[in-house]
């Protein structure tokens, strides 16, 4: 008996060799409609997956779009606060008694900011002669030490840094405890923060207790020198880690120091003419770094304010070369801030 699967496979073979036309044609149209089909398919998947992808990039655009714009107002106010500062620093440098390492200092921590390289190395170098004409350094001579050390770590001048410093520390070590010493500690402190965070520690100790010394001598009262020299330590508090009691307590040392609510009203003790709105410009670089948003908007309504009545172009140009870093501090780590101002 012959099998069924033979039979159907002779029938299908004879089929075919009589009606080749018609089974061409047939499988033609078959093919053709399958891929039509599988054509149509893959449109619709592509239609499916552009208008997903659209509402995906859209909510990416609607994100992205105002971070873009604040990129773009944040980088122009940059722009603009260092122009003013270049010009300010312009004046400023061509009325500066070379003979005075203080009124050096000035126009070199603008330079350094600004990154006027030219200036920073005449400057500099002029500094260091007069300060190095000393037999014996004082607290004043390594306060105005650290302001070199300042500008010198902005320009990344590791041969003067690690010079300036070893002549800090000693007249630290053999000087009297005044504000000049609190105040060379808090510039100490922000080289050893930066470049030498297991000797932080120490350095802020020895910094902590000068302040406090200073804030318990009976003439600092009426006086901006405590002031200045909390000021100096929120520069390293605020970006070394693990600080943010000892820039708490600061804070409130501050406000309890000059009996007065707000860190704004307390630094607005600092006379117009002894930098008060650098000293402004500094807390709010400080509270930006560490993320305390409390201050940053109690600080940032006052600082344009307090600049412009400035009765010192110094202070002016100081103010702002912060600002600047302020201002780049937010482009660069916006996720501290959350804000702009």
């Amino acid at each position: 008996m012959p099998s069924v699967t033979g039979s159907f496979v002779n029938d299908v073979s004879t089929f075919v060799s009589n009606y080749k036309t018609l089974c061409v044609m047939t499988l033609g149209l078959a093919i053709a409609a399958y891929s039509v089909g599988n054509l149509a398919g893959r449109a619709i998947a592509w239609i499916s997956e552009s208008i997903g992808t659209t509402k995906k990039t859209d909510v990416i655009a609607q994100d992205l779009l105002p971070k873009t714009a604040q990129a773009g107002s944040i980088s122009t106010k940059t722009v603009s606060a260092k122009d003013q500062a270049r010009d300010l620093l312009a004046s400023i440098n061509n009325k500066t008694d070379r003979s005075s390492a203080y009124g050096m200092s000035i126009p070199l921590l603008g330079a350094a900011y600004l990154g006027d390289e030219e200036l920073y190395t005449e400057l500099k170098g002029a500094m260091m002669e007069n300060l190095g004409k000393s037999e014996k350094p004082t607290t004043k001579d390594a306060w105005l030490y650290g302001r070199i050390l300042v500008a010198s770590l902005k320009m990344e001048d590791d041969t003067a840094v690690n010079e300036i410093i070893d002549k800090m520390e000693s007249a630290l070590q053999n000087g009297e405890n005044d504000c000049f010493a609190a105040w060379a500690w808090g510039y100490l402190a922000i080289y050893y923060d930066e470049e030498n965070a297991d000797e932080y520690p120490d350095i802020c100790e020895s910094m902590i207790k000068s302040i406090n010394s200073l804030a318990s001598q009976n003439e600092e009262k009426g006086k901006d020198n405590v002031a200045w020299a909390i000021v100096m330590a929120l520069q390293s508090f605020s970006s070394a880690e693990g600080y943010d009691d000892e820039y708490a307590k600061a804070i409130d040392q501050l406000k309890t120091f000059y009996e007065k609510p707000t860190v704004l009203e307390a630094l607005q003790t600092i006379p117009g003419e002894d930098f008060r709105a650098w000293a402004i410009s500094l807390t709010l670089h400080a509270a930006k770094q560490i993320g305390d948003h409390s201050l940053v908007a109690e600080l940032s309504p006052a600082i344009d304010k307090e600049i412009e009545k400035s009765p010192s172009d110094a202070d002016k140009m100081l103010a702002l070369v912060v600002k600047t870093d302020q201002l780049i501090f937010q482009l660069t780590d916006p996720q501290r801030l959350g804000k702009t101002t």
